[in-house]
This record gives C-alpha cells, structure tokens and sequence, in this order.
C-alpha cells in the first residue's frame, strides 16, 4: 500500500498505532490520515495547517485511543487577528473530514516557522485516565515560547499557559523531549530539551539548546526540603518545609518568594515557596555590599541558584562572599541576609542552525558516564572535533549540558 496525499505533498514521520491498528501521518499541505494497517484504506482530515504543512510524526496514545497533531499555522483569525499555532486532538477512530478539537499555543503569520512535535510529562504517561501536561514549542510568528498545555481526563485538552520566551528574535524551534530522571541530585527531576535556530535567550546570536526542570506535583507524595516541581501556573515551586502532600493539587501561591505567602499542602507540615517563571537565564553573581530584596536571585559560586528568602535592618551582602551552603533548601547567612539554595543554574549549551530531537541515554547521576543526551546540530558548527564547519553530533549532560 502506497498513500498519495493531495497534489503529492511530502510526507512527515508516520506513526503505527497497536491499539487500533492504524498508521498516522501528516503531510506538507497540512491535511492528516489514518490507515488502515490490514486494509490500506486511508481517512483524511480537513486541512490542519495553513502554513509550512504538518512536519512532524503525531503522539498517538494507544491506551486512551487519542491523537495529538502540531499545526503551524490553523487557518484561522483567533490569535491577535491573525492565525494561531496549534494543538489539535483526534480520536483515532476519527471520520472523514473531521478537524478534531484544538488548542492554540502562540501566533502565527501567513508564513510561519514549523511547529514540530511536543512532549507528554510522566503525569500523563503515569495517569490511567490520560491527564497530564503536553509541552511545546509554539508561537511561530515570533519569538518562539514554551507553552504548557493542560490535558484532562480521556486525553481532553484544557487551558494553555504560556512559558519563557527561548529566543530574543523570531526564528524557528525543535521538537520537544521530557525526560524524568528518577536519580537526580536532590531528587527526582524532570526536564525539558527544546533548542532554538537562532538568538537563543543565553547564546547570543547563536542556536542554543536548553533545558528547563518541569516535575510536576504528586499526591501523597513526601517531598524533602528543596525538591521543586513545576505548578499548573509553570512556575517553579521549591519545597520550603518538608512533609507529605495532599490528595488533590492546592490552590498554587503566586506571590514570588513570599514566606508569609507559602503554599501549605496536605494535612503535615509540607509547604511550598514561589520561584516565579521557569527560565532558562542564569541570574548574575553575587556583588559586595551590594542591596538585595526578598526575591532577588543570583548565581553563587558553586553554579547553584541563591534566593533571597530574609533580610535584616540592612539589605545589603557582606563585603566579602559568603561560604554558600552546597545543600539544596538550605540556607546561606550573608551580613544580614538570608540567601536559600535552589538547585544548579539551568543548561543552556550554542548549537549552531539549532538541533534536532533529544536522544537520552540512562538515569545514572555518578561517574564518567553519568546522565547525558544526544543531539545533532541543524547548522555547521566553527569546530567538531578536529574537523572546522561542519554539522555535530553532540553529547552533553542532562543537568548542564555542558
């Protein structure tokens, strides 16, 4: 069997569904199949995207019998008058002609950037009624962004909220990877790997690939002080006193750094303090005598994070450096101030022309052969190895992607 999409459009990556024993495939003028894997009969979409087509493989949930397709381009006027980047959810029985159901994640323009494929987070894969978070890389009319798309029971998609900026300028983005890493220093961590073509947010001028922790909240859970995880606001919430969660998500305080405003969870002692945004930018260094504010961040020199959790009468740090505490949640004393550990400065490495998807190897935190991914750049690189302008294949860490 040989599908022949409309006026011969290139196909993107297929995927072969077990549970319903369908192939799906997208194609470059934007419409979406199914087919039949037995028979070869083929069910068409309405036209999904309007833009570059559809250019990567969809997400195909067997369990649920759903489908997850990435439109760079819907067609549409809904965003800022203009298209929008979207999301679309199929059955993966769906009819002929049918536009499932749709959720946008940024603008679009009439000649947008690709809109490759995102990631589910391990509380959808751990769910057993299809809820989680579906991250992407959207926007694709600008400066491209992480969005955090909330998924429902049966696979629904809910309400978007949208992420850190991962360029200065417009330029296009990758695919999407989450990886949870059951052995990460300080806890089990999970992160997300998106890359940019151009102008990443810490590189410059350059393609750059980062990561961004994304652990999401667990019910009945003990937490340990300074784990974080990733509320449903995507902002980062740090463990600020120890003890066991709740049975059901807590209404997520969205006062930065606010020790009179923590997050309270569960019937112990567990409570959460606000970092605010997830972000890719390290924060600048620690500076002498300089005035510092509850909430204020810098980078110590141990690479972890400080945040200012407490103050004196005076505002300002010591004249010489403090000896940083190196243990996640604990805190530092500097003249007056109270500066809390949260965890290593987030990764960000330059990859020219930006990268492809994210290969990761294995959850070991020790030794030469820790934790790492695997990556190829989309440009020529000034040096790989001993050989000067051509295309890497890269390795880094997870943590560092150093």
């Amino acid at each position: 069997m040989q599908l022949q999409p409309l006026a011969a459009k290139a196909l993107a990556s297929p995927v072969y569904d077990y549970g319903s024993g369908k192939v799906f495939v997208g194609d470059a003028g934007g419409f979406f199949y199914r087919v039949s894997a037995a028979t070869g009969a083929v069910t068409q979409s309405s036209q999904l995207d309007h833009g570059t087509g559809i250019v990567s493989g969809p997400l195909v949930d067997s369990t649920a019998g759903v489908v997850y397709v990435f439109s760079s381009n819907d067609g549409s006027t809904a965003c800022a008058s203009g298209p929008c980047a979207a999301v679309y959810r199929f059955a993966t029985g769906f009819a002929s002609g049918g536009a499932g159901t749709k959720v946008a994640v940024g603008a679009s323009t009439a000649t947008p950037n690709s809109l490759y494929e995102g990631d589910l987070d391990s509380a959808y894969e751990n769910s057993i009624n299809a809820a989680g978070n579906l991250y992407v890389c959207g926007n694709t009319g600008g400066i491209p962004a992480l969005y955090q798309v909330h998924i429902t029971s049966g696979g629904v998609l809910g309400s978007v909220t949208a992420g850190p900026a991962l360029a200065t300028a417009a330029t296009g983005c990758s695919p999407v990877t989450d990886f949870l890493n059951s052995n990460a220093a300080g806890g089990a961590t999970e992160f997300i790997f998106a890359s940019v073509q151009a102008n990443g947010t810490p590189c410059g001028t350059a393609g750059c690939i980062m990561n961004f922790k994304d652990t999401p909240w667990q019910p009945s859970t003990a937490y340990t002080v300074g784990q974080e995880i990733v509320d449903s606001n995507f902002q980062v919430q740090m463990v600020f006193a120890a003890g066991t969660s709740g049975t059901s998500v807590p209404a997520w305080s969205t006062s930065l750094v606010s020790p009179t405003d923590e997050t309270p969870d569960g019937t112990g002692t567990l409570t959460w303090l606000n970092l605010g945004a997830t972000t890719a930018v390290t924060p600048p260094p620690w500076v002498s005598k300089m005035a510092y504010n509850i909430g204020n961040f810098i980078e110590d020199s141990n690479q972890n994070i400080e945040v200012m959790t407490a103050i004196g009468m005076n505002n300002k740090a010591g004249l010489n450096p403090p000896t940083w505490n190196t243990v996640v949640g604990q805190t530092t004393i500097d003249a007056q101030l109270t500066w809390t550990n949260a965890g290593p400065a987030p990764g960000a490495l330059a990859a020219s022309g930006g990268t492809s998807g994210v290969i990761i190897d294995n959850i070991v935190e020790t030794g030469v052969a820790g934790s790492q991914i695997y990556f190829s750049t989309q440009g020529n690189q000034a040096t790989c190895g001993t050989a000067t302008n051509v295309g890497c294949a890269v390795q880094a860490s997870q943590a560092a992607l150093k």
